[in-house]
């Protein structure tokens, strides 16, 4: 089964930060990224948050580029657990 999985460019951490405020304000699953974290040739910090229809939002702002795709630190949503996916920019299920 394809998730999908919809990407808000933000334009500085500030904003990132007032972002993640409003996903966790809507009392929605919500999982932060702080890094920055390396995933589809970028460095980025980045928030995620899943809507009631189950499609994940990532909003991020984006540092530099990168040579490599991702590092493996996975950059999803947590887990009931809050263990991380391990595809790079595939969102698992997250936990408020």
């Amino acid at each position: 089964m394809k998730r999908l999985h919809a990407n808000l460019t933000v334009g500085d951490l500030a904003e990132l930060a007032e972002t993640f405020g409003r996903m966790r304000a809507a009392e929605a699953a919500s999982f932060r990224e702080d890094g920055p974290v390396t995933c589809c040739y970028a460095r980025s910090d980045k928030a995620w948050v899943r809507d009631p229809g189950g499609v994940a939002w990532e909003a991020f702002f984006t540092h530099g580029e990168s040579t490599v795709y991702g590092d493996g630190t996975g950059e999803a949503l947590g887990t009931a657990s809050n263990a991380a996916v391990s595809a790079c920019c595939a969102p698992g299920t997250a936990t408020p």
